[in-house]
């Protein structure tokens, strides 16, 4: 069981930092004015779940991994199917513990950066291990 957290360490770290970030309080957020970007913060959104789930990903298949793997794994999905859980339940959970409104549109940012995090961990992950790809 140890092993399997050690594993996983820092998709734990990312996790955390993400529960913390979702579950903090507008104000001690920080603020960029002179970034007047429509729909920033569905981008971070995206680019945290994103890197989640890259990061899941490549520690769940940095030991295991076969050029023949398919993509279908059930063990992938269950990851795929945690990482959004955790997105849909820190939206529903953000008017409750914080001063922060859940929003859909947040959740749709986390559900497609899990999935693109997914696809880009199966591109990085042979580059990684200095496999060629191509």
């Amino acid at each position: 069981m140890r092993q399997k957290i050690f594993q996983y360490k820092f998709s734990i770290i990312t996790s955390s930092i993400i529960i913390f970030l979702s579950m903090a309080e507008s104000p001690n957020l920080p603020s960029t004015p002179f970034l007047n970007i429509p729909y920033l913060d569905k981008l971070v959104h995206f680019a945290m779940y994103t890197g989640l789930s890259m990061v899941l990903f490549l520690e769940k298949n940095w030991n295991n991994v076969s050029p023949n793997q398919k993509i279908g794994q059930v063990y992938n999905m269950l990851l795929l199917l945690m990482a959004v859980l955790m997105g849909g339940l820190l939206e529903i959970l953000q008017p409750l513990l914080s001063d922060r409104a859940r929003d859909f549109g947040d959740f749709v940012a986390n559900t497609t950066g899990v999935v693109l995090g997914f696809y880009l961990h199966k591109g990085i992950l042979p580059l990684l291990k200095g496999q060629k790809i191509f």
